[in-house]
């Protein structure tokens, strides 16, 4: 920002035409309407600093009221062990999200680390220890979940020690939410192991072929995997990948993976979903899940 004064002292001198009263308006008008902090207006002022708090995360920030400041907030035994098991499970989640870096790839994951967290925690107090009873049906995007990206009703199959996925294709399949993609593939992978134990965590995954957008030909994709044996904890995610040319689309929105299906529990050599549910009742065979229409 110029100094106005000693600008117009030095224009007086060298004989030069000085600034005028436009100048003047326009360097006030700048200042009327010069952004404030984001902090500092008055929707986003403390009301009150002992009793309110500014949470900073990586999707916004709020307040909430301290703890303790609208009743007693006394540790109780519940809180207590919930305490214990987020130090053991802070470790834990650690080790998953190293094992899943690659699979995370162009998602927008947001606070990861406190959901993984949270389910990890739980499952070890409902069940002495860190399996994947939790995560079933997790969704790692929450504003783009898979079933507003794959249309098409899939079905999930584990049984005899081996999951299978199905997918029926069509030019409606997978839904193009730009002109930019060109074509969309499917990923398969299962996590297993003990996440409690450092280096006791594996991944095995599956690709399919790259499909084009606005394919009429039905066509049928199917996946499959390996599962460990009985008393391993499992989880089996299903993520779809849209593509601009020869690379990996850019926004998140292009991308979707989900849980469907978790297992390893001792059931006497059948996992937790081996083929007992069909669109969210009793069946037969597999568990199928219907898309959202667009």
């Amino acid at each position: 920002m110029p100094d106005w004064p000693l600008y117009a002292a030095f224009c007086r001198v060298e004989g030069l035409a000085g600034p005028g009263w436009w100048d003047y308006l326009g360097l006030s008008l700048k200042i009327l309407f010069m952004p404030r902090h984001p902090y500092r207006g008055r929707k986003d002022r403390n009301p009150d600093p002992h009793q309110f708090l500014l949470v900073t995360t990586k999707e916004g920030s709020f307040f909430r009221r301290r703890r303790g400041t609208v009743k007693p907030a006394p540790l109780n035994a519940p809180f207590r062990q919930s305490a214990d098991g987020m130090s053991l499970s802070s470790p834990a989640v650690k080790r998953l999200r190293a094992c899943l870096w690659e699979v995370l790839r162009g998602l927008a994951v947001g606070r990861i680390q406190a959901r993984l967290s949270g389910r990890l925690n739980k499952a070890f107090l409902q069940n002495g220890r860190f399996d994947f009873s939790a995560f079933a049906g997790y969704e790692f995007q929450e504003d783009h979940p898979l079933d507003s990206l794959l249309l098409a009703p899939y079905t999930v199959q584990t049984e005899g020690g081996e999951a299978r996925v199905r997918i029926p294709l069509d030019r409606r399949a997978v839904k193009q939410k730009s002109s930019l993609v060109s074509d969309y593939y499917f990923e398969l992978v299962v996590v297993w192991g003990d996440a409690g134990r450092e280096g006791g965590l594996r991944l095995d995954s599956v690709s399919s072929p790259l499909y084009p957008f606005g394919r009429s030909a039905k066509r049928c994709c199917e996946l499959s995997l390996s599962l460990p044996g009985d008393g391993v904890p499992w989880m089996l995610l299903l993520k779809a990948s849209c593509l601009e040319g020869r690379e990996l689309a850019h926004h998140p929105r292009h991308y979707g993976m989900k849980v469907v299906a978790v297992g390893g529990e001792e059931t006497g050599g059948r996992s937790q979903n081996s083929g007992v549910r069909r669109n969210g009742q009793q069946g037969k065979k597999a568990t199928r899940h219907r898309g959202i229409k667009g």
